[in-house]
């Protein structure tokens, strides 16, 4: 259907038809257009990990305590 998302399992079907089917006949096994198969094969990441969101941590990697700009200590 167009529109709505694949499902990781529908994504595990298509990976275990794919092994041993042509890349249409496992997408419509699996649920889905031969395009979103295509799709798939590009980037193999079951839609859980391809969709999560990106966390930035800022951490300062320098072990110098920095009071304006002279360096007085290190812990």
């Amino acid at each position: 259907m167009p529109g709505s998302f694949i499902t990781d399992r529908q994504h595990e079907d298509y990976m275990k038809f794919r092994s041993h089917h042509q890349q249409s006949i496992a997408a419509a096994k699996a649920g889905f257009s031969p395009g979103t198969g295509s799709r798939i094969d590009l980037d193999p990441r079951p839609p859980r990990r391809r969709n999560a969101k990106a966390v930035t941590v800022e951490v300062n990697l320098t072990p110098w305590r920095v009071y304006g700009r002279r360096r007085l200590f290190r812990f």
